[in-house]
């Protein structure tokens, strides 16, 4: 064979490959070309949901937006928008491909209409050959949604992702105070109790996205603890999905300090570390709150029987008791010098789930409240002052979840005399 036969099977090889190696990205490969979806319309002629087709297999990364399902997420991407309608809506957006490769999500709600802002994700889903998220958004607000893959690219067909868009426009009306994520969010107040209006709320631009505690809605409050230490905050109410605290003067994916995301009907309980008058960001993750829905966000020094505590109790079908003592002085006066009171409880068939404790003394007043989200065994808890002590018998009345979700009196013999 002379040499010019030689390399003719070399030069088909290379014209084969060539428009592999020269193919360009599919033209919504940058955020600023996002694509769109297509109306979908059933047998009956009326369109159910919009639907778009991911092709990835020349698809490039995104330099500069943050992975934010991890270093190895978003390997490569495509990008879709979503335009302002008129209307606050909730959007589903789900993700499916041939293969059980993962498929990574992420939307970036805009500030406004035909803006392309991708500094900091608001909503990201990963599963394995399906994938999903739902947020709901207010009126006005553009959402931009990045589809990605990772590890080794594969054929066109593997890489491919269906995409379908579910549209369902929500009431008009007020947003809750603190649904944006900047100085206008509610500080809480100094006595550690207040009631957050869920009902209408959003996800905005400023909402960072974490994704061990998924909501589809958030609401906001802030605070300076006044010491350095561990304090507990507690979100109380069946609409509160999840509990998230950041810290720093803007939240950030970077700056969440912890969360917890709902496991069952009890509160949720998240003790973080704090520094004096730094600021911290508390978000209450909702996903369909009904109109009026509230909870219930305390804030108060941590004590050693605080943990973190997702509302999942398994309750006892016998009836729990409690017994216990106080901890600490029985002096009228030293009793008094905290707004917080302690007490040792011994729970007989327990646990306690979702428990609530008021404090009853003098004339049958009430002198102290609290909640913990478990109780069992001996176990130290807070309950907080709300009128000044005095002298005489004090007893705590408990009532608690039990099967079936259903609350019920517990029988309390925790008693003690302040002198």
């Amino acid at each position: 064979m002379d040499r010019t036969s030689a390399l003719i099977p070399a030069l088909l090889l290379v014209a084969a490959l060539a428009p592999a190696a020269m193919a360009a990205p599919p033209p919504n490969d940058a955020p600023t070309s996002a694509g769109a979806f297509e109306v979908y319309t059933a047998v009956n002629g009326i369109p159910t949901e919009r639907t778009a087709t991911a092709e990835l297999a020349e698809a490039t990364p995104d330099p500069g937006v943050i992975p934010c399902l991890g270093s190895g997420s978003f390997l490569r991407t495509v990008w879709y928008r979503i335009p302002a309608t008129q209307t606050p809506r909730e959007l589903t957006i789900e993700a499916s491909g041939r293969t059980l490769d993962v498929v990574d999500l992420a939307a970036f709600v805009q500030p406004g209409p035909g803006q392309t802002v991708t500094k900091l994700p608001n909503g990201d889903s990963a599963g394995d050959a399906t994938s999903g998220m739902t947020l709901r958004v207010d009126a006005f607000r553009d959402v931009l949604v990045q589809v990605g893959r990772r590890g080794p690219v594969g054929s066109p067909d593997d890489e491919r992702v269906q995409l379908s868009l579910s549209e369902t426009a929500l009431p008009v009306g007020d947003l809750p105070d603190g649904d944006r994520a900047d100085g206008s969010a509610p500080s809480i107040p100094r006595g550690g109790v207040t009631t957050v209006g869920l009902g209408g709320a959003t996800t905005s631009q400023e909402d960072p996205f974490v994704a061990r505690c998924p909501a589809a809605a958030s609401v906001w409050r802030r605070v300076r603890p006044p010491s350095t230490g561990r304090w507990t905050f507690s979100a109380d109410g069946a609409d509160a999905g999840t509990l998230s605290v950041f810290t720093g003067a803007r939240p950030t994916p970077e700056s969440a300090v912890g969360c917890i995301d709902r496991q069952g009907p009890g509160p949720l309980t998240l003790p973080v570390p704090a520094t004096k008058k730094r600021l911290l960001w508390v978000r209450i993750g909702t996903d369909r709150p009904v109109a009026g829905s509230v909870a219930q966000l305390r804030f108060r020094h941590a004590i050693a029987g605080d943990r973190l505590d997702g509302g999942a109790c398994l309750p006892s079908v016998v009836p729990p008791s409690v017994g216990g003592s106080l901890v600490g002085s029985r002096a009228v006066k030293r009793a008094g010098r905290s707004r917080t009171m302690l007490l040792r409880a011994r729970v007989t068939h327990g646990p306690l789930c979702g428990a609530r404790f008021s404090l009853q003394g003098p004339k049958g007043a009430t002198y102290a409240r609290g909640l913990a989200g478990i109780v069992r065994g001996t176990q130290v808890i807070s309950v907080r002052r709300i009128r000044k002590l005095k002298r005489g018998l004090y007893r705590l009345k408990v009532d608690a979840l039990g099967v079936g979700a259903i609350r019920n009196p517990v029988r309390s013999t925790l008693t003690f005399r302040l002198r």
